[in-house]
């Protein structure tokens, strides 16, 4: 009762100050042309209150440690849609393509083509430039499956330890261990809609072509551009490897991720959100929010086909993070749970406004 009474009084106060400068789609008007961009250098505001404390100081807080690599990787939602035999297949999978091997434990053809084709893209997204499947039947003979290398075994072992090295610095540059899930969400949100490009270009061509054969998320990580399958895969696969469950969810000419934080539900669109200057519109986003853009009864969740694998009815119905979509961020501070906004009424009068999130 108190988070929603505090949603309600957070979204009035908001809603009196911008006044009648939300558009239709709970965005403020347009900033003045002169108006600074903030924050977009994808760190966390500068120095923020909650950094680490410094070692020579006995008061501070001991930092916690950092980030390492995770080769295995799954999702809760992974796991409840294709099951654990399936999953037990990818790590398997895994196991062989870090020791250099080239077949790996798996009970059928069906689970190989599952395995090699929705997996590495969203959970090692390196394997799109190391290995293919083999086509044909017969991929799978007596529970073992085989597959091929795209590279030598040194360029493997090369790639491997340089996606290694990409990720966990990334990880440790945009956020820090001892960060809520919630806030690991907005720190990697806020970096990828401010550090990562929208790739045009591609987009123009996967329309006017219907496929695009080098879109992937080792692509967007690698290249700092990237469409909306490679963002959304991308962001889901950080936020695994910082330990908060996600995956993605497609609609007809769009993915983004899906998110379970504090057993809730919710959207996240990195792809809307870049370019956007740190608008908050695409986070932590119900149903209701996103049913604004797509048919809810078009999503599909994990998997680029519609669902073969029967799978519990997910749902985002939490709105406790309404009254930030109006806005933009400025920072948040992880001490006090308090979340940095701002927005501009119809003057174009910057209004600053200032959300307690504690509980996340």
């Amino acid at each position: 009762m108190m988070k929603k009474l505090l949603s309600v009084i957070l979204c009035a106060a908001l809603l009196l100050a911008l006044a009648a400068g939300c558009a239709a789609g709970g965005k403020p008007d347009d900033r003045p042309p002169d108006a600074p961009s903030e924050n977009t250098d994808g760190k966390e505001g500068g120095e923020t209150p909650d950094g680490p404390a410094d070692p020579d100081d006995p008061g501070g807080e001991t930092p916690s440690p950092p980030f390492t690599f995770r080769a295995k990787l799954s999702s809760a939602y992974m796991d409840e849609v294709f099951g654990a035999p399936m999953v037990e297949a990818w790590y398997n999978l895994v196991d062989a393509v870090l020791a250099g091997e080239d077949t790996f434990a798996c009970p059928d053809e069906d689970t190989y083509d599952w395995v090699m084709g929705q997996f590495p893209d969203r959970y090692f997204p390196v394997f799109s430039v190391l290995i293919e499947k083999n086509y044909g039947d017969g991929s799978v003979v007596n529970g073992v499956a085989g597959f091929r290398y795209k590279v030598s075994q040194e360029e493997r072992a090369a790639l491997l330890a340089d996606f290694e090295t990409l990720v966990t610095e990334l990880l440790n540059e945009t956020m820090k261990p001892e960060y809520t899930d919630m806030e690991k969400a907005l720190s990697l949100y806020r970096y990828i809609s401010s550090r990562y490009t929208y790739d045009s270009e591609t987009f123009e061509k996967q329309d006017r072509e219907g496929y695009v054969d080098y879109v992937s998320s080792y692509r967007f990580l690698t290249g700092d551009t990237g469409i909306c399958t490679e963002c959304a895969r991308a962001y889901s696969y950080l936020l695994l490897q910082a330990g908060v469950e996600a995956t993605t969810m497609l609609a007809p000419g769009h993915e983004w991720s899906y998110v379970r934080i504090n057993g809730n539900n919710y959207h996240v669109d990195p792809t809307f959100a870049m370019g956007e200057d740190g608008s908050l519109r695409y986070f932590m986003m119900t149903d209701d929010d996103r049913q604004e853009d797509f048919a809810p009864e078009s999503f599909v969740i994990c998997s680029n086909y519609s669902q073969e694998h029967p799978h519990p009815a997910y749902a985002a119905d939490d709105d406790f993070f309404d009254p930030i979509h109006s806005g933009y961020l400025e920072d948040f501070d992880h001490g006090t749970h308090t979340m940095h906004t701002y927005g501009y009424n119809r003057d174009q009068v910057r209004v600053d406004v200032d959300f307690d999130y504690a509980g996340f």
